[in-house]
């Protein structure tokens, strides 16, 4: 029931499908609840097995859609933590499939796990295929490798169907303060407020962003697709500067007061994707530009 879970769970809902979610909580909090109505829910905990197998058993699950993660900045304050709940908590789901012999699992890993701008462009690699070496820079990151890579052994070893969608940053209504990218949503939200923002010009850098619900298709078009081969797919929406962003927020909000700050920061993780690989494996490709993303976070919020 977190940011990119309710879209998609509501997605889901939309085609047809049967959801349980999954979660901690009792039930959906208020903000959730007409997106997530029609599902049924499970209270438990990832990191206690016997609960997962017990939803898995009750609910008659066949597939797995894994979107659960200790979020960037946490995971750098508690990598123990992070380690458990990124690592520990995505294993169990691989087990909790080879046990009941469960269709797919799809799960969500990050552009945190391909390193760093600065290494890549000197090798003139401008956009990164799905199956480039990970080199993460933080603990998120390397969690998210982590996951990556014990899917494939789970594969080879139990020919287990593990999709990852590999996301880019995100923005969207939901999303809480206080990530690394979270930033992005502040700038639409501040904006509408009537708050005057600044951003940085990130040394005028494309970067991949995705709309909330963008990334959510990606997750249900891997949990539908046919036969996709196993693996992590690169699904990202759109490739702009952070001045195009702003722009585009601009054009949306007309009173939008942003200021661009040449500090001469770059963006921290290399940021443009080849995706090819989603487009034929998994059918994904972003339903939304960036105007209108922008356009349907203002009217979400505005609801």
């Amino acid at each position: 029931m977190g940011f990119i879970g309710t879209y998609a769970a509501n997605r889901l809902m939309s085609l047809g499908h049967q959801v349980t979610t999954f979660d901690t909580l009792s039930g959906p909090p208020p903000e959730s609840a007409e997106l997530l109505k029609g599902a049924e829910h499970f209270r438990g905990d990832l990191l206690n097995q016997l609960s997962l197998f017990e939803a898995i058993k009750k609910h008659k699950a066949d597939r797995i859609m894994h979107l659960a993660a200790l979020r960037n900045l946490d995971s750098q304050r508690n990598p123990y933590l992070a380690f458990r709940l990124n690592c520990e908590g995505t294993v169990n789901c691989y087990e909790a499939a080879r046990i009941f012999g469960l269709e797919r699992v799809v799960f969500a890993s990050t552009s945190a796990t391909v390193g760093s701008y600065e290494y890549y462009k000197p090798l003139g690699v401008d956009r990164l295929p799905d199956d480039l070496p990970s080199r993460p820079i933080n603990v998120y990151g390397v969690t998210k490798a982590f996951d990556e890579m014990i899917g494939k052994e789970y594969d080879k070893i139990y020919g287990l169907n593990i999709v990852g969608v590999r996301l880019a940053l995100i923005y969207g209504p939901g999303k809480k303060a206080g990530s690394k990218t979270s930033g992005w949503n502040d700038l639409i939200e501040g904006s509408l407020k009537g708050e005057p923002m600044r951003q940085s010009r990130l040394s005028d850098m494309k970067v991949s962003i995705n709309y909330a619900k963008d990334a959510s298709e990606a997750a249900v078009c891997a949990v539908l697709a046919k036969n996709p081969p196993s693996g992590t797919y690169n699904c990202t929406g759109h490739e702009v500067t952070a001045a195009e962003y702003c722009d585009a927020i601009r054009r949306v909000i007309p009173k939008a007061d942003i200021t661009m700050v040449d500090d001469g920061a770059k963006p921290a993780t290399m940021g443009l994707f080849d995706t090819r690989g989603a487009r034929e494996h998994l059918g994904y490709s972003p339903v939304f530009s960036l105007e209108q993303g922008i356009e349907d976070h203002v009217k979400t919020l505005s609801q």
